[in-house]
C-alpha cells in the first residue's frame, strides 16, 4: 500500500505504543537500515521496550509496516556510530528495522544458532533461506555465516516507505546500514541485504561523498588497504603517496565494555561511495 508522511506519523503504517525515544527534533538527511536479530517482530519490539531501544519504522517479514516514534524525534537505534566525518547518527537519521535473524552456523545443510548448552535458539534455515558469505567490515572475524534472506515483502514496503520519507524530507541524500556507521559492532542489515533495490530512489547520494584525504607517507613507501579495521587483517592492496580518497566511517574497538572510534577508517575511491577495504587514518590528511 502506499504510504505518506503526516506531521511526525507515517500514515499507512500500524501504530503501536510508542518505543522509548529522546525528546529532541531531528532534521534527517539520511536513512540508516538495520535487522531486529529476532524470530518475530513481536518479540523484537517487546525485547526493545525492556531494553529502551528503538527505530521510528520496523517492517515484518511479511512487509507489515510498524511505526515505533515519532518520524524526527530522536529514536535510539544507531548507538555509537559516525558517517562522512559526523558522529551520532541518531542525530540526523531515521532508523527503519527489517525484522530478520541475522547470522546463522552452518550445521551440516542447515543454518541455525544455539546456545552453549547445545539448545537450539532458532529454527532450522535451509540453503535456499540464507546467503553465505563473510561480511565486508571484518565482523565475526571474517568468517563465513549464513544470513537470513530479507523477502520481496520487505523490499517491496521498504521502497515504498523511502518513498515517502524524502518526498517528506527532501534533505534525505542516502541510506546507509548499520554495518557501516558502527564499524566493529554491529552487523546489520548483513551480507544478505540487496542494496541495488533500492539504490535507485536515492539519486542525490552522491552530492556528499565524506571527507576527502590524501594518502601521506613517506617517499617510496605505500599505504596498506587491509580487509579490516586493523593491522592484523590481511591486505587488498596499497596506496601511493598522494592518492585521494573519501573517508566513509571510522571503526570501533571496546575499552571495557565501552566503545571507542579508532584510527581505523573505512574508505572509498575518491570521487565514489563504495568501500575499498581498511586504512590507518594516521596515514591519511585532509586535501
Amino acid at each position: 500500500m502506499p504510504y505518506s508522511v503526516s506531521g511526525d506519523t507515517l500514515t499507512g503504517a500500524q501504530q503501536i505504543p510508542p518505543l522509548s525515544y529522546g525528546g529532541s527534533t531531528i532534521q534527517p538527511s539520511h536513512i540508516a537500515i538495520h535487522y531486529t536479530a529476532g524470530s518475530s517482530l513481536s518479540g523484537s519490539i517487546s525485547h526493545l521496550r525492556k531494553v529502551g531501544y528503538s527505530y521510528q519504522l520496523l517492517i515484518d517479514r511479511d512487509g507489515t509496516v510498524v511505526q515505533g516514534t515519532p518520524l524526527t524525534k530522536r529514536a535510539k537505534h544507531a548507538g555509537a556510530s559516525n558517517w562522512h566525518g559526523r558522529d551520532n547518527v541518531n542525530d540526523f537519521g531515521i532508523g527503519i528495522s527489517l525484522a530478520n535473524i541475522g547470522y546463522l552456523d552452518r550445521h551440516g545443510s542447515w543454518f541455525f544458532n544455539m546456545n552453549s548448552h547445545g539448545d537450539l535458539i532458532t529454527k532450522k534455515y535451509s540453503k535456499d533461506e540464507v546467503v553465505l558469505d563473510t561480511h565486508w567490515n571484518g565482523h565475526i572475524g571474517g568468517n563465513k555465516k549464513g544470513w537470513e534472506k530479507y523477502s520481496d515483502a520487505q523490499y517491496a514496503a521498504l521502497r515504498e516507505v523511502i518513498a515517502a520519507l524524502t518526498d517528506a524530507f527532501p534533505n534525505i541524500i542516502d541510506a546507509v546500514g548499520h554495518d557501516e556507521i558502527a564499524i566493529g559492532r554491529k552487523p546489520d542489515p548483513g551480507p544478505a541485504f540487496e542494496w541495488s533495490r533500492i539504490r535507485d530512489l536515492l539519486p542525490n547520494r552522491h552530492e556528499y561523498l565524506g571527507p576527502n584525504m590524501r594518502v601521506d607517507v613517506p617517499a617510496g613507501d605505500t599505504l596498506s588497504v587491509r580487509k579490516g579495521p586493523g593491522a592484523s587483517w590481511g591486505k587488498t592492496g596499497t596506496l601511493a603517496d598522494a592518492t585521494e580518497v573519501q573517508l566513509r566511517a571510522f571503526a570501533y574497538k571496546y575499552v571495557g565494555s565501552k566503545p571507542r572510534k579508532s584510527t581505523w577508517a573505512s574508505i572509498a575511491r575518491a570521487g565514489t561511495l563504495g568501500h575499498i577495504g581498511f586504512v590507518s587514518s594516521k596515514y591519511l590528511r585532509p586535501t
